[in-house]
């Protein structure tokens, strides 16, 4: 083999390797912003995997329509070390300007003990064996505990929407403020929590819907603080 040969297809392998390993860190960049890793990996310890929306129209003891939507989510502790985590919400909120409505829905946090997963939830609610949907929102139920490394919680989130309605609120990913970039692109945080190390706040992802298509814009998203997580 001719020596002369050799710098020249030396500099061309690594050339070759260094554009491999751009588009990689292109390729990986791209998938994080736009949100399409599940489970949601975060740095301090946890990952967050959440199933699907289930809906159902809901009347109470008064007789009120109302819509019904929930999102439920496994938090795993992948540290090596216990997490404690405090979850809390109930509370009434506004719907966006664009929606043009007056209605008011109430976000809360599922009682733990109806929370094994998304779809038994929705049986039970369809079939009718559970009734906390007709208790009082107002006050918060707490999740309060601490997992240890390897260990599994589930959380469910809850909206509830008075019919009709031109709008619906949907819980689309609950995360760790410290993956806060997923989700840019809600410009609305509300009900922000004051802390000293913000990402170790837990959010949930909102998703509004405008029922009236011919009204502009027909979407957007809002960001809610419902917890925090300490070692």
């Amino acid at each position: 083999m001719d020596r002369k040969l050799l710098p020249m297809k030396l500099s061309t392998i690594v050339g070759l390797l260094i554009v491999m390993l751009v588009c990689s860190c292109v390729q990986k960049t791209t998938k994080i912003e736009n949100g399409t890793d599940q489970p949601i990996k975060s740095n301090i310890g946890l990952s967050i995997e959440y199933g699907p929306n289930l809906g159902t129209t809901h009347i109470d003891n008064l007789g009120i329509r109302h819509f019904y939507v929930h999102s439920t989510a496994i938090i795993t502790n992948d540290s090596i070390v216990p997490i404690h985590i405090q979850f809390a919400l109930s509370y009434e909120y506004e719907f966006p300007a664009f929606c043009g409505d007056t209605n008011k829905y109430k976000i809360f946090i599922l009682p733990e003990e109806l929370t094994p997963d998304t779809a038994t939830i929705y049986n039970n609610i369809v079939n009718g064996q559970h009734d906390f949907l007709n208790t009082p929102l107002d006050k918060s139920n707490i999740l309060n505990k601490t997992l240890k490394s390897g260990k599994k919680c589930v959380v469910t989130i809850g909206v509830l929407i008075p019919k009709p309605t031109n709008c619906a609120a949907v819980p689309r990913a609950i995360f760790s403020y410290d993956n806060i970039a997923l989700y840019n692109k809600c410009d609305s945080q509300i009900n922000r929590a004051i802390s000293t190390d913000p990402k170790f706040e837990i959010g949930v992802k909102l998703e509004y819907y405008n029922q009236r298509k011919f009204i502009s814009p027909e979407d957007g998203c809002a960001i809610i603080t419902f917890g925090q997580i300490s070692y």
